[in-house]
């Protein structure tokens, strides 16, 4: 993969970023340019990144797939980061 490691960088910020988020904030999964994973995204400066269910891009390029785990912890409810961090916190 030709960003592998700056894919391996941007997995390992996200938990601290997530927390860093007010516990009772909501994202909305299906949003695909406004869900958790994209809000990040954002934050570190990828404009154009798009996420799917099972992937996401962080310019015009392939998608890059969603380790199973986070996908399960970003699809599960309740929709707020702070159930967000329990269930990433869970997953390690």
């Amino acid at each position: 993969m030709k960003h592998a490691t700056e894919i391996e960088t941007i997995f390992a910020g996200f938990l601290p970023w997530v927390q860093s988020k007010p516990r009772d904030e909501a994202y909305d999964y299906c949003a695909h340019d406004n869900c958790a994973l994209a809000q990040y995204l954002h934050a570190l400066g990828f404009a154009q990144a798009s996420v799917g269910s099972r992937g996401f891009s962080l310019r015009d390029e392939m998608d890059h797939p969603i380790p199973n785990a986070l996908h399960d912890a970003l699809a599960g409810l309740p929709e707020t980061f702070g159930a967000l961090a329990d269930r990433l916190g869970a997953a390690k």
